[in-house]
Order: structure tokens, then C-alpha cells, then sequence
């Protein structure tokens, strides 16, 4: 018995360890597109210094790195410039990693004016700068866009499973872009919410799913399984639909046709990261520009009152 169920234990390390594997890769692949629009950023910042001035060293090519990078960052994560998804498609990867670049501008020249510290450095620099850092980052998402495609298309490709009957699946469209499709008539699934084994069998068979997509013909079933995966934190979305459905989360596009996104699954492991960095990007710049005001707050808390600002006694004490 022990030997069955440690057999039973080391199949099922096998079969979700590929998904584990993907998802780092995926990461992996992430990581590397944020990094080289770092990369770009920087040496962008050294050349205009060395343009300015013939060298990298009298310049501000290191401040103007670092003003940069943090608006930059946040910028790319809120446009979806470093989502896998875009950074395939060579044309939305450079459109969104432009805008962003020159978000990241707008920000520290506003910024400069506003603290009137713009005359402290070289215009010349700055605009050497913005301009190679554009055309750095038009050759880098190019060719970085193509490596993925070229290496990493089945990593980079959301993978789509489709439960459906059988008007649903007759649309061709879902049978070029999906990598299964679920018959749930012909295997005589219903939506089950208290059958172990039911629930079992369907977390193997889309549970490595990016999208799940419902393409069901009656509406009472649409909104069983919509209902459905909810309950299992599943990123499920609804063919075409043709009425909007009850607390939709928003829209999106599979070959060209609408999708209704009704139900979210947990984040990877590159959104979780970027989601990371997109809160220490908003949090260090908050502390740095409140924290003369919350000095000022302790202060005043100090001359009205004896004790100490920070309180940490329990109310139980």
C-alpha cells in the first residue's frame, strides 16, 4: 500500500512539474525583457554623457539612470509593456515600451521643474539621451520580440482550453487557436460543486490552462460553469457573447472575436513580481515625498502630547 501510494505521489510531482517548469520560464523570459530595457536605459544614459562631454563621467549619466528607472518601471507595468503576451508581438512590444519611455521622461522633467532643479543639468545630455534610449529600445524589443518567437512561442502562447457542446465548438476559429477542446455533452459533465472526483478530473484536465474559455450554447449551463470557475479561481472567459453576463470583469479578444472575462485565477509567477516591484515603485516614491510631512505630524504629536509618538500596547494590556 505504501509503495502504491508513493507511486501514485511521484506521477503526480511528474505531471505538474512541465507546468511549474513553464511557468518559471516564462518568468525567466519576463525577466530578461525588463532587464535588457534596463540595460538599454543605462548605456543610453553613458553614450549621451560621452556625446555631451567626451566622457561618462562629468555628466549626470548615472542620475539621469536612476531618475529614470522607477518611472520607467511602473509606466511599462501599467501599459502591459513587459506582459509575455506583448513582448512576442513586435509592433505592441516597441509601441508600449515607447510610451512608457517617454512617460518616464514627462515625469522627472516635471519633476525637475517642479523642485527647480532642471537648470542643474545638461539639456543636451537629456535630449541625447531620450533619443538613444528610443532608438535603443526600438532595436532591442525588435530583436528581443523575435527571440521569443523564434525560441519561446510555446512558452510565450497562452495556452487555451475550451469547454463547450457541440454548436460551441463547431467555429473553426477555436479549433486553430485552442489546445484542447472539452466536449462537456459528449463526456457528460455537469458543473458539480460538492463531487471530489469530478472537481479532480477537471482541475487535470485545465488546470495548466492560461484561458479557459466557455463556448456553451444554453444559458442556464453558461452560468453554471461560469459559477463554477469562480469557485475555482479559474481565468475563464465566454465565447461571444451575446448578453452581458452578471458582474463581468472585462473584455478581450480570441482571433479577432470577443470574449467576456467572467472569473480571474491567481497570478503567475511574473505577474506576482512585476505586481512587487509596481508596489515598491509607488511605495519609495510616496515615503520619500510624504516623509517631511509625517516629521512635521510627529512633531506636532510631541509638543500636544508627553508620550511617545508610536503607541504599540495592546488594548488587552
Amino acid at each position: 500500500m505504501k509503495e502504491r501510494a508513493g507511486a501514485t505521489f511521484d506521477s503526480k510531482i511528474k505531471e505538474e512539474r512541465p507546468y511549474r517548469d513553464r511557468d518559471q520560464l516564462r518568468f525567466l523570459i519576463v525577466l530578461g525583457g525588463v532587464m535588457g530595457d534596463l540595460v538599454v536605459i543605462y548605456n543610453s544614459s553613458l553614450l549621451a554623457s560621452w556625446l555631451r562631454f567626451g566622457d561618462t563621467v562629468s555628466g549626470d549619466s548615472f542620475d539621469l539612470f536612476f531618475a529614470i528607472c522607477f518611472p520607467y518601471l511602473l509606466a511599462g507595468m501599467l501599459l502591459d509593456a513587459f506582459h509575455i503576451d506583448h513582448l512576442q508581438k513586435q509592433a505592441g512590444s516597441i509601441r508600449r515600451a515607447l510610451v512608457a519611455f517617454g512617460t518616464a521622461f514627462i515625469v522627472i522633467i516635471l519633476v525637475a521643474v517642479a523642485f527647480k532643479v532642471s537648470a542643474e543639468y545638461s539639456r543636451l545630455e537629456t535630449g541625447y539621451m531620450a533619443i538613444l534610449g528610443a532608438l535603443g529600445l526600438i532595436l532591442w524589443r525588435k530583436l528581443f520580440s523575435l527571440l521569443v518567437r523564434q525560441r519561446f512561442a510555446a512558452l510565450a502562447e497562452s495556452a487555451v482550453i475550451v469547454l463547450g457542446d457541440s454548436v460551441g465548438l463547431a467555429d473553426e476559429r477555436l479549433r486553430e487557436c485552442a489546445i484542447d477542446l472539452i466536449d462537456v455533452e459528449e463526456r457528460e459533465w455537469e458543473p458539480r460543486f460538492n463531487h471530489p472526483d469530478f472537481l479532480n478530473r477537471l482541475g487535470k484536465e485545465i488546470g495548466h490552462a492560461d484561458r479557459v474559455v466557455l463556448a456553451l450554447s444554453d444559458d442556464q449551463v453558461r452560468r453554471n460553469w461560469i459559477y463554477l470557475a469562480r469557485v475555482l479561481g479559474v481565468d475563464a472567459e465566454v465565447w461571444q457573447p451575446d448578453f452581458l453576463e452578471d458582474a463581468a470583469l472585462g473584455l478581450n479578444t480570441l482571433k479577432s472575436a470577443p470574449t467576456l472575462i467572467v472569473s480571474r485565477g491567481p497570478l503567475q509567477t511574473h505577474e506576482r513580481v512585476l505586481k512587487r516591484l509596481m508596489d515598491l515603485c509607488l511605495s519609495f516614491p510616496s515615503l520619500i515625498l510624504l516623509a517631511p510631512l509625517m516629521a512635521l505630524v510627529a512633531i506636532l504629536i510631541k509638543m500636544d502630547s508627553p508620550g511617545p509618538v508610536f503607541s504599540f500596547r495592546s488594548e488587552w494590556e
